[in-house]
């Protein structure tokens, strides 16, 4: 437990305890606003250990080996507006523990080793707005994974082991950006991101991408920023119609061999387009369109229009 290792705390400064108890003995300092325990010896969360810090805001507890999170161990510190739990080494999400925190608003579980998302994972997190779960080893999301986050704005699935663009997302409402890069995606369905009408931002950078639905990234009238580098298997061009805000589209590394002349129609909003080592034969014809600064070829030639 926390209150048997000897740890550093850094508040507004940093200080060491190694008494087995937590830095002061005043109310002052016992109630917090936020506590960084990085990178120390913390094993388990019993359910006493945090329940002093009543007013406690953020909680980082990166790089420490829990082994356990007792199911009550959070339950004091319901004013949390930002829970760190990266590089703890959970193997699971701690459900029970997360159940109290309606005011969290950012959680961190990445580079932990997670494989899957159950049901209702994440119950009473009605204003968690930030989730990320990169760098686990994630192969399956329950289909209702996140069906109460309802806020959630900003979701990181990169660096998993995802077989497939997970159906859950169908049930965020209110999600803007998704990055799910470097996963082991082959196929994009159609109709699926448009359940989303509201993502601004989607990076699947280094799927193995083979085919993608010609409909799979059309009429997302919202989206801005398009990442899909690193999709050496993609060798056409992805149909566009109806993504009229998009700004930044990044296809460096593919297997594109050819730009349709209608994109400028098509994006008029576009003014970044990477297409860096891809298998183009010949300079697109962008010259309708109106600002655009264009990226191809292995020598890395940068052309404005």
């Amino acid at each position: 437990s926390i209150s048997s290792e000897c740890y550093a705390v850094s508040l507004v400064f940093s200080f060491t305890n190694c008494h087995g108890g937590y830095p002061g003995d005043g109310l002052e300092e016992r109630t917090r606003e936020k506590r960084d325990l990085t990178s120390n010896n913390i094993t388990k969360l019993t359910e006493d250990d945090l329940q002093q810090f009543t007013l406690l805001e953020e909680l980082i507890l990166t790089d420490n080996k829990l082994d356990s999170v007792h199911p009550k161990a959070l339950s004091g510190n319901l004013q949390l507006k930002r829970l760190v739990l990266q590089s703890c080494g959970l193997k699971d999400i701690p459900t029970e523990a997360l159940h109290p925190l309606t005011k969290l608003g950012t959680l961190n579980l990445g580079s932990n080793l997670i494989t899957s998302i159950p049901v209702d994972a994440f119950p009473g997190m009605e204003n968690l707005v930030v989730l990320l779960l990169k760098r686990n080893q994630i192969k399956e999301i329950a289909p209702e994974a996140f069906v109460n986050l309802t806020s959630l704005r900003v979701l990181e699935l990169d660096d998993n082991a995802l077989m497939e663009i997970p159906s859950a997302l169908t049930k965020l409402p209110s999600l803007q950006e998704l990055s799910i890069s470097g996963n082991r995606i082959k196929f994009i369905p159609g109709g699926l991101l448009q359940k989303s009408p509201g993502l601004a931002v989607l990076e699947l950078k280094g799927n193995p991408l083979v085919q993608v639905d010609s409909n799979a990234f059309s009429y997302l009238p919202r989206l801005r920023n398009l990442i899909l580098s690193e999709a050496r298997g993609l060798s056409t061009f992805p149909v566009l119609n109806g993504t009229t805000s998009l700004e930044v589209l990044r296809l460096d590394r593919a297997g594109i061999s050819s730009v349709p002349s209608s994109l400028c129609y098509t994006c008029p909003r576009l003014r970044s387009l990477d297409l860096k080592s891809n298998k183009l034969t010949s300079i697109p014809d962008l010259n309708n369109c109106k600002e655009i600064r264009v990226f191809f070829s292995k020598q890395q030639l940068c052309l404005e229009i």
